[in-house]
């Protein structure tokens, strides 16, 4: 009687405690599943509009695709071409057809899986044979209490969106290298061009003195001097024929053609888009590829995290088997014969809890790495449109300066040759301006090039357009 009096007191006590403890344990699961299910937002870095100085408006940002940023039908052309033949791209492009993949098996983790398992059998004892069959069919299906499921699919949207990103990049990165190939051919072409016309003028000055030594105004010294110079412009023409063909080859096997000869414009015909004039604002990070990838795959260790953390929490799965058997000799349909069974398991990992938090902290460094390398490429971007801005505003104002030059020599030019002919400047004035000249012309299509350069390097910083 004492023992039972004390029971009574102490073991509602106990079943009290009991009560506590497992409701307690309940809401430490639920909460701790509220983290298991959280969704990724990004992360703040620091004032993304002030990486590329003034931030502009909205409006004035909108960058054209390749097609009409480059104008060029020429261009166009190869550029279409290489972007059908390119193995980089194409592998990009099978890498995004695998991610979609991914995506579809894991969405498809969502649905019951269902088996089904015929079997036979023949028994033979004592000179008696019987024969069993059995046909089943089970179903299982993972009840997606703490997240697994949820973040596998939402790691493998991420890493679709990286390799959609990274095929944008590499599209990007192939339009900017041909466009650049295309235009150090165009800068070759005009070089030979000014090296073509200054052979000319050397040859008209040729003719000029020895028609001025036969009358005494001129030495065979001038004429040499003269001469030897045209000479040095002959050997620059046949090196610069030879980086003609050499740009051309380089062009082709980027392309993978045979060598040929492409047909193109003239560098000084190439229009480009108005360039942006004083700064960039954040919403262009959305369309550069690289900072997209870098953010899809912060994105994916976030998601990995979150399914790192849902390892530590029980599995519930729903199973369950029916079908027929016969046991006998021969195959009959009786409805005795067939069974169902249905089962609920719950699998708690225990003595794998090292592995676990070993996983887990693997999967919180290499977040911590993403995001570290989605704060250098946020930044890297940001130079590298600073300096895409800056070197198309500068190479445009030297434009405008070497025009002016040229315009300059070209007059020194025709009045030191009208000097010479009435015997008021040497041979010597001649050949220093027609050599500034020749030197400035080919200055003022370096420029042309550079500009050319910076608003492809511009194209690739901003992210390539809109196609």
């Amino acid at each position: 009687m004492f023992m039972k009096r004390i029971y009574r007191e102490h073991g509602r006590t106990a079943r009290q405690w009991f009560g506590l403890l497992t409701v307690s344990a309940v809401t430490l699961l639920a909460m701790s599943s509220c983290a298991i299910y959280g969704t990724y937002h990004r992360d703040n870095i620091e004032d993304i509009d002030s990486l590329y100085g003034t931030a502009a408006s909205t409006d004035t940002v909108a960058v054209p695709g390749w097609r009409q940023f480059f104008s060029d039908p020429q261009l166009q052309s190869l550029v279409e071409t290489g972007l059908s033949r390119n193995a980089d791209l194409g592998m990009a492009r099978q890498r995004v057809l695998q991610a979609q993949a991914r995506l579809s098996s894991a969405r498809l983790d969502y649905l019951p899986s269902l088996s089904l398992t015929p079997e036979t059998s023949v028994d033979a004892f004592n000179g008696t044979t019987s024969t069993s069959w059995e046909l089943a069919a089970t179903a299982s299906w993972e009840i997606d209490i703490f997240g697994r499921v949820t973040n596998a699919k939402r790691g493998a949207q991420a890493a679709l969106m990286a390799s959609e990103s990274y095929c944008k990049a590499v599209q990007t990165q192939l339009v900017a290298t041909i466009a650049e190939s295309y235009y150090s051919l165009l800068l070759v072409d005009a070089k030979l061009t000014v090296a073509a016309q200054t052979l000319e003028s050397w040859t008209q000055f040729i003719s000029t003195l020895e028609a001025l030594k036969e009358a005494g105004n001129a030495t065979e010294a001038a004429v040499q001097q003269a001469v030897a110079q045209k000479l040095a412009l002959d050997a620059d023409i046949l090196s610069l024929k030879q980086q003609q063909r050499e740009a051309e080859n380089t062009l082709c096997t980027l392309l993978l053609w045979s060598p040929r000869t492409i047909s193109r414009d003239t560098l000084p015909a190439e229009v480009f888009p108005v360039p942006l004039e004083a700064g960039v604002p954040a919403q262009l990070l959305d369309r550069r590829p690289d900072v997209c990838q870098a953010e899809a795959e912060l994105m994916q260790s976030f998601y990995n995290v979150n399914a790192a953390r849902a390892a530590f929490f029980p599995q519930l799965t729903l199973a369950g088997t029916a079908g027929w058997t016969d046991r006998h000799s021969g195959i009959s349909v009786d409805p005795a014969q067939l069974f169902v069974n249905a089962a609920a398991s719950l699998l708690q990992p225990v003595f794998q809890r090292g592995h676990l938090r070993a996983n887990y902290r693997v999967a919180e460094a290499e977040r911590e790495a993403a995001l570290l390398n989605y704060q250098q490429t946020v930044l890297r971007a940001g130079a590298e449109v600073n300096n895409a801005l800056y070197q198309s505003q500068t190479a445009q104002q030297r434009i405008t300066v070497d025009s002016a030059r040229v315009e300059a020599l070209n007059k020194a030019v025709d009045h030191t040759m009208q000097l010479m002919q009435y015997g008021r400047a040497n041979y010597l004035e001649v050949l220093t301006a027609q050599q500034s000249l020749l030197s400035a012309r080919q200055a003022l299509a370096e420029d042309v090039y550079t500009r050319a350069l910076a608003m492809i390097s511009l194209y690739h910083a901003i992210g390539g357009g809109t196609d």
